[in-house]
């Protein structure tokens, strides 16, 4: 019934894994990332089941209420840390520009030396 959204679910994994191959992401964020997802979409998955199958009542509204708080907080851990990840970037960038800037300097003065020599 749902094999499109598990197919969904293990290419989204997979890319986080991949995540951890790479040297400027932080593993413990994906981690955390992976956990809050995984937490989130096996209830959602189970409580989609239960709808599906007309289920009503108490403990389904309460399923329904943890899905959405898990999927607030998956999607709270997405942000903060596509937000660092950001954040990071234009640190590493303006720190760039920083030694772009005295590369140009310095290769100018060693002309201007090298001229007047």
């Amino acid at each position: 019934m749902l094999v499109e959204t598990d197919h969904l679910r293990d290419s989204f994994l997979e890319r986080l894994r991949s995540g951890r191959n790479l040297p400027t992401v932080d593993t413990r964020e994906l981690a955390d990332v992976e956990t809050s997802f995984q937490s989130y979409y096996t209830l959602a998955r189970a409580t989609t089941l239960r709808m599906m199958k007309q289920e009503t009542g108490v403990a389904l509204t309460s399923a329904l209420d943890t899905m959405r708080a898990n999927y607030n907080a998956t999607e709270k851990t997405l942000t903060t840390s596509a937000d660092k990840g950001k954040q990071d970037m234009q640190k590493a960038l303006a720190g760039v520009r920083a030694r772009l800037a005295q590369s140009v300097w310095f290769v100018l003065a060693a002309s201007l030396v090298g001229f007047a020599c």
